[in-house]
């Protein structure tokens, strides 16, 4: 065997990444082999060439084993490997004490003087150094499949240790197809990187079937690495160990973690400003797999562009990156099938990270953290046991776009757009849109949480074709505009609209079990408009709430309602106001074809004016399958009833009635245009000061006591009754 000089300096501690220094050399510098398998023969041994072939009579399946003292590939030159038979296997294995630094190239064809056919397109090549192995500038590797590794293999040995040479043989057999790298037992840590140690350039491997990587760190550096097979796969992957499971063609179909300490040691994989000539890894299946749940575990990519291409039906072209932590800093990350980032601590993305997935694309972790990145995808789903935020970032889904957390769940200065659904969501804690965009052309949209608050503010805007829903024990529209074809809320135990915009094209219904606050707002239902206190109270301040073709509701099951600060009420049906306690609308203008303002307690109308002199159809009408008698104005109580410095202006009857106290009109004016004009009380009715009444046809004023007083009552009949006293 040939020996050749090696001038490597000594490796330094992994985790530091202090940078190591290559051999100097220009000739190969492949060490001395120990002893080899009989599969194997050295064909061909230059300056320049390194030529190993797998033996003519080797047959389908075998595997040659090679254990070096050192393996370095410098510059200009290359190692290559031959193939007798399909599905060959050839182990190479440092068992010396020094890292392996490929700056050459590293091929494939068939064993000399051997026809192997299509045989090198189902063999694969592993290098194994526990040492480490630094795939340097320049460096090319072109095979079927390629598997480096810092593990060795679980049962396998080192050569010069066998006795009998054909039974071991006949115990690699297996290995062909199952292979279990394991950690070292002395314990120690070592590091694969693609591309120089002093960030200066890159590797360049490419590979018809799979590329794998295993390690305990890995840094990637200015590398392209490349599949072209129709059902290819990329796999980086950090373990104490790891099972792969490779097919007949060389492919690795599983990859899964082989030991019970699989999270005892820390993982790093680093991809860093992959991106010569547009591309960083591109495959059709990637998986970036950093598997310790320590704390200083993590994948980070910064700048890193990865594609995995789906050319087949039956091709995946999925990615997954995962480990404790995983970092996407930059680049672009494109699956044409699913793209998943997960981390058991934090999933972060950003500095203008561009996501693409044709099919499912998931963002996962403790905390998941989306800013100034581009997420496209058919199903986005960005999940967090803890935190979900999305800062300064673009989601775009043609199906549906999940923000989902357990606790606090953020958007801020973002767009979400989902063609059918957008759900932003917090299942323990608060959800929070803020000056955002979320969207549905086709679908809903929903903010909720489950048991706190939902806030939309600071000029957010919630679209979708169907409903607009908030789900929320506490909900907060500040500043904002919701629009759909349905605007509503659910489980509220509070609902405040503040300076907020809400349009529907069929209905706006503001439902709370607690109080519910409209103020400074703009409410607008094509078909109905209706805010509800189950148990709490309603007001409704400076606001307009508007039903161009249905009709409005206010009503407090239990509570008081109160209206004013001049809002406007206007409807094409009936406006209904109601109240289980006591109702009172100040300095408020409602207009609608019927009006009708009840209470069980006291009703006061102030400084305000109904109006039904617009009322159009006929005399009865149906809303939503509830019949009105149109053209009506009722202001009445179970008590006390008070109409002060107000105007009612009723086409049909106008109704001033306490069914168990006293009325007063009090400088105001009650019309009917077309019929008639009722004050009525259980005790005393008074109108006085200056007050109005006209019918045009009877006006009547009754009560136990009825006093009309310094006032004009008017119509074709005037009837001033009393049981007891009349004045």
């Amino acid at each position: 065997m040939r020996n050749f000089k090696n001038k490597l300096a000594l490796f330094a501690t992994v985790l530091t990444f202090v940078y190591v220094t290559a051999p100097s050399s220009n000739a190969l510098d492949m060490g001395s082999i120990d002893s080899k398998t009989p599969n194997i023969n050295m064909t061909s041994v230059t300056d320049e060439k390194f030529q190993l072939d797998m033996a003519k009579n080797a047959g389908k399946g075998a595997i040659g084993q090679l254990d070096w003292v050192k393996y370095n590939v410098p510059k200009n030159q290359e190692v290559k490997y031959g193939f007798s038979n399909s599905s060959q296997t050839i182990i190479n294995r440092v068992i010396g004490k020094e890292t392996s630094f490929i700056y050459g190239k590293i091929t494939q064809g068939c064993s000399a003087g051997v026809d192997c056919g299509n045989a090198a397109a189902t063999g694969k090549v592993l290098l194994i150094n526990p040492n480490g192995v630094v795939m340097g500038a320049g460096s090319t590797i072109d095979l079927n499949s390629f598997t480096v590794s810092t593990k060795d293999i679980k049962g396998i040995k080192n050569l010069s240790s066998v006795t009998d040479m054909a039974a071991y043989q006949e115990s690699l057999k297996n290995l062909g197809k199952n292979i279990n790298f394991v950690k070292s037992s002395d314990g120690s840590t070592a590091t694969i990187w693609l591309g120089n140690t002093d960030g200066t350039g890159g590797t360049h491997i490419t590979a018809d079937k799979s590329i794998a990587v295993i390690s305990d760190n890995i840094v990637y550096r200015d590398s392209i690495l490349k599949t072209t097979g129709d059902a290819s796969n990329v796999k980086l992957i950090t373990a104490d160990g790891f099972n792969f499971v490779y097919d007949d063609s060389g492919k690795v179909t599983s990859a899964t973690a082989s030991t019970a300490d699989a999270t005892k040691t820390v993982k790093t994989i680093n991809i860093d400003n992959t991106n010569i000539k547009g591309t960083g890894i591109e495959s059709k299946d990637v998986e970036i797999n950093a598997n310790s749940k320590l704390a200083d575990s993590y994948v980070q990519l910064k700048n890193t562009n990865i594609k995995a291409t789906k050319l087949v039906a039956d091709d995946k072209g999925n990615i997954y990156i995962t480990g404790n932590k995983t970092l996407a800093f930059g680049g672009d990350i494109n699956a044409q099938n699913d793209l998943t980032l997960k981390a058991n601590a934090t999933a972060q993305t950003s500095q203008n990270a561009k996501l693409t997935a044709t099919n499912n694309l998931s963002i996962n972790g403790k905390k998941a953290t989306v800013s100034n990145t581009t997420v496209n995808a058919k199903d986005v789903n960005i999940t967090a046991s803890n935190k979900a935020t999305l800062s300064s970032a673009s989601v775009s889904a043609s199906n549906k776009a999940t923000v989902k957390s357990t606790n606090q769940m953020l958007i801020k200065n973002s767009t979400v757009n989902g063609a059918n659904e957008v759900l932003a969501e917090s299942t323990k804690g608060k959800a929070f849109v803020q000056n955002s965009k979320l969207k549905s052309s086709k679908g809903s949209v929903t903010v909720k949480s489950d048991v706190s608050t939902a806030q939309v503010n600071k000029n957010s805007e919630i679209t979708a074709k169907n409903n607009v829903s908030l789900d929320a024990k506490n909900v907060n529209v500040i500043d904002s505009k919701l629009s759909g074809n349905n605007v509503h809320t659910f489980n509220a135990d509070k609902v405040t609209l503040k300076n907020t915009e809400a349009n529907a094209t069929n209905f706006v219904n503001l439902i709370s079990d607690g109080q519910a606050l409209i103020k400074n707002s703009k409410i607008n239902g094509n078909s109905q408009v209706f805010v509800k206190s189950e148990s709490g109270n309603v007001f409704v301040e400076n606001s307009k709430l508007n039903s161009s073709n249905g009709a409005i509701g206010i009503d407090a099951v239990k509570g008081q309602v109160k209206v004013s600060a001049n809002t406007e009420i206007q409807s094409a049906g009936p406006a209904n106001l109601y109240s289980k306690n006591n109702l009172i609308v100040e300095n408020t203008s409602v207009k609608a074809n019927n009006i009708t303002l009840d209470s069980n307690k006291n009703t006061k109308l102030e400084n305000s004016k109904l109006d039904t002199t617009q009322a159009k159809g006929d005399s009865i009408i149906t809303v939503d399958g509830t019949k009105y008698s149109n053209g009506n104005v009722l202001v009445g109580a179970d008590k006390q009833v008070v109409v002060r410095n107000s105007e009612i202006n009723s086409k049909n009857d106008a109704n001033v009635q306490s069914i168990g106290d006293k009325v007063f009109v009090d400088a105001s004016k009650v019309t009917s245009k077309d019929t008639l004009v009722n004050v009525h009380a259980a005790s005393t009715a008074q109108v006085y000061k200056n007050s109005t009444l006209s019918a045009a046809t009877t006006a009547t004023v009754e009560g136990k006591k009825a006093t009309v007083s310094g006032s004009t009552v008017s119509g074709k009949d005037v009837n001033i009754t009393a049981s007891d006293k009349a004045t």
